[in-house]
């Protein structure tokens, strides 16, 4: 009889489409610097609230990759789970809490949930068309599409199932990253192009980087890393701008985070990408494993940068969420 219920079981997990779940969130908020509350910068951004999330569900966790539609949140978990959320500001437009959250698995072409670290390890999350999420995955590395099944509409599609994935065409030297060092980093351009910037694949004058896709060919570019910081996640500000979050960690020395600003003018193939670092986050300030970064727009349509961390389904690290606004000089 046990035999039974655990092929049973293991039936079940492998079977196909498997819609998103509502999941409890609990948060609580944390100062950008514990041992000074009232200090609300960091380089150039202005601290709009941070929270650190919890949940039950034992899929919750290991958040790679962010994308901020408005107050709608999404994010992939390095086990190849989606999740969303309503996200909560107060009246003076600081990041309280998240609400109504879900937890869908991703899906492979013969829509199977993707099971096992080699294919469901995601990492990096851009916006596609019609609603369709692109996916960078790590180890397998590839890019595939995740769209609402035909006819859906566009308010059901922010909170309803994903269809099975489909291959895009990714850059081709992209096989030859390291396994544990591929597509960190992918965001979409306001031209309809994307930017695609390996974690530890070295290039002729820093990281391999790629722009194109969206219909147009891959052209290589370079991404230039100081310090041991590497690329791990990217936005697009509305001007055209690029937010890259980098990260550093050693067993000795910890973790570290910088956020840069690449210039649009310089978003072109064969470019060196070097970019203005707007802040870097170590102790005493709140610093965890950040991976992922989004831009979202707040009250009176201020843009508003988040960032979330990888807690690698290790109880010594927490899944962080922080807002900040960027201070103009």
């Amino acid at each position: 009889m046990l035999t039974r219920i655990l092929v049973a079981l293991l039936l079940g997990l492998a079977a196909g489409p498997a819609d998103a779940a509502p999941i409890e969130i609990t948060s609580s908020p944390v100062d950008l610097y514990p041992d000074n509350p009232r200090r609300q910068t960091i380089g150039k951004l202005r601290y709009m609230g941070g929270l650190v999330l919890r949940s039950p569900e034992r899929r919750f966790g290991g958040l790679s990759a962010l994308l901020v539609d408005g107050l709608r949140l999404t994010a992939v978990s390095d086990r190849g789970d989606l999740l969303r959320a309503a996200i909560e500001l107060d009246g003076d437009g600081r990041l309280v809490g998240l609400r109504d959250g879900d937890l869908a698995p991703l899906r492979d072409g013969d829509d199977q949930r993707l099971l096992d670290k080699e294919s469901s390890d995601a990492e990096s999350l851009a916006r596609g068309d019609g609603g369709a999420l692109w996916v960078g995955f790590e180890r397998n590395h590839r890019i595939m599409s995740f769209a609402p099944p035909a006819g859906t509409a566009p308010a059901a599609a922010a909170h309803g199932d994903l269809g099975p994935g489909r291959p895009v065409d990714a850059p081709r030297a992209l096989a030859l990253a390291p396994s544990n060092g591929g597509l960190e980093t992918l965001t979409r351009l306001n031209d309809g192009r994307y930017l695609a910037i390996a974690e530890r694949m070295a290039g002729t004058d820093g990281n391999a980087a790629w722009i194109g896709g969206g219909g147009q060919p891959w052209r290589p570019l370079a991404y230039a890393v100081s310090d041991n910081f590497f690329p791990t996640g990217a936005a697009t500000l509305p001007g055209g701008d690029v937010l890259v979050l980098e990260r550093f960690f050693t067993l000795v020395a910890g973790v570290a985070v910088r956020l840069r600003l690449l210039a649009a003018a310089d978003l072109k193939p064969g470019a060196v990408l070097r970019g203005e670092l707007l802040a870097e986050f170590a102790a005493p300030a709140t610093v965890d494993n950040f991976e992922g970064v989004s831009v979202g727009r707040g009250p009176g349509g201020r843009v508003m940068v988040y960032i979330v961390s990888d807690d690698n389904f290790n109880v010594l690290q927490r899944t962080l969420l922080l807002a900040f606004t960027l201070v103009v000089d």
